[in-house]
C-alpha cells in the first residue's frame, strides 16, 4: 500500500511540475505576443501622429525636407531591444533641437546646404502637444513602421471652395503689385501647389509650409530664385535638394564670412540647374554669403531618398511669376 501511495504522489508531483512548465511556456508566449501587439498598436498610432505633426518637415516617407531624413537604416530597429536608438529619437522629439523658428539654410562652398533650422519641442513637459505614450508611439513608428502608411493618414488640405476666399487666405508677397500678387496666387492654386503646401491660412501639409519661403536662405534674391525655379521645374533631378549638414545635431556649424572672391567651385555640377532651360545654370554663390570654413562636426546626414514632389506642369512665364511670388513671402 505504501509503494502505491509513493507512486501516486510521484506521478502527481511530475504532473504538477509538467503543468507548471507548460504554464510558464504558454505564459511566456502570451507575454511575448502581448508585447508584440502593444508595439504594433504603438506603431499604428505613431503613424497617425507622424502624419499629423512631422510630415511637413520630414516628408511623407521620411525622406527629409526642412528637417533631416528619418527613413534611415541607422534609425531602424526593435524599440524593445535597441534602447540607445529609441532614447535618441524619443528625446529629440520630446525636447526638440535649437535653431531658428523659420527655416534658415546656408550654401556651403561645396554647393551643399547646411541648416540652422530649429525642431520644435513636442513633449508636454516642454509645452508641446505629445504625452509620453504619444512620444513612444511616434518613436516606435520611426524605428519599425511602414513608411507607406503615412500618405493615407495626412490630414486633408484646407482649401475653401470659394475662390476669392481661398486667395484672401494667402498672404501678399512683399514688393509685388496687387496684380502680380493675385497672379502669383492663382498660379500657386491652379497648378496644384496649394494641395501639398500651406501658404498663410490655406493649403495642405504634405510638403513644407511656404508662408515665409522667401526668407529661408541667406542668399541674394536672384540666387534663391534660381534654385526655386529649378526645383519647381524638375525637383526629381535637382541635386542638393535639401540640407545635409544640421547645426542642431552638434551645436553651431563653424561658419566664417569668406573673402569676396569665394565662389561655388565651377566643377560642382550639382550647383548648376539640372533642367534643360536652367534658369540658374552655371550660377555662383553671391559675394558675402556665409560659407563653412571647416566641417569636422557635425557629420553630414545622407539624403538617399528622392523627393516626393513631382515636376509641376506650367509655362516658363507661370514659373517666373510663381517664383517672384514665393520670393516675396517674407
Amino acid at each position: 500500500m505504501g509503494a502505491r501511495k509513493y507512486i501516486i504522489v510521484t506521478v502527481l508531483v511530475w504532473l504538477l511540475i509538467g503543468s507548471w512548465a507548460l504554464y510558464l511556456a504558454l505564459e511566456g508566449q502570451r507575454i511575448a505576443a502581448m508585447e508584440e501587439a502593444h508595439v504594433a498598436d504603438l506603431i499604428s498610432r505613431g503613424a497617425v501622429i507622424y502624419a499629423e505633426n512631422c510630415v511637413v518637415c520630414h516628408g511623407p516617407i521620411g525622406e527629409g525636407v526642412v528637417g533631416p531624413p528619418l527613413n534611415r537604416e541607422a534609425f531602424r530597429g526593435n524599440p524593445l531591444e535597441d534602447k540607445d536608438t529609441f532614447d535618441l529619437i524619443y528625446t529629440t522629439v520630446a525636447r526638440g533641437r535649437p535653431g531658428t523658428a523659420t527655416p534658415r539654410w546656408e550654401m556651403l562652398s561645396t554647393g551643399e546646404w547646411a541648416s540652422y533650422t530649429a525642431m520644435p519641442v513636442f513633449g508636454v513637459e516642454g509645452g508641446g502637444p505629445l504625452n509620453e505614450q504619444a512620444l513612444r508611439a511616434v518613436t516606435s513608428f520611426i524605428m519599425q513602421g511602414d513608411w507607406s502608411m503615412v500618405s493615407g493618414l495626412i490630414p486633408p488640405p484646407v482649401i475653401p471652395e470659394d475662390r476669392e476666399e481661398l486667395l484672401a487666405g494667402m498672404p501678399d508677397a512683399v514688393g509685388l503689385s496687387p496684380e502680380l500678387n493675385r497672379r502669383g496666387k492663382e498660379v500657386f492654386v491652379d497648378r496644384g501647389c496649394i494641395t501639398c503646401h500651406t501658404v498663410g491660412s490655406v493649403g495642405g501639409s504634405t510638403g513644407p509650409d511656404l508662408s515665409r519661403v522667401g526668407s529661408w536662405v541667406a542668399l541674394d534674391r536672384e540666387h534663391w530664385g534660381n534654385f526655386l525655379w529649378d526645383w519647381i521645374a524638375n525637383p526629381q533631378e535637382v541635386e542638393n535638394r535639401a540640407p545635409v549638414y544640421w547645426s542642431n545635431y552638434a551645436g553651431p556649424l563653424p561658419f566664417a564670412q569668406p573673402a569676396a572672391d569665394v565662389r561655388v567651385p565651377e566643377d560642382k555640377p550639382e550647383v548648376a540647374a539640372a533642367t534643360p532651360r536652367g534658369r540658374g545654370a552655371g550660377r555662383r554663390a553671391p559675394e558675402g554669403v556665409a560659407l563653412a570654413a571647416a566641417l569636422e562636426t557635425p557629420q553630414p546626414v545622407p539624403i538617399t531618398l528622392p523627393t516626393q514632389m513631382p515636376p509641376m506642369p506650367m509655362t516658363d512665364e507661370e514659373r517666373d511669376i510663381l517664383v517672384e511670388y514665393l520670393l516675396g513671402l517674407q
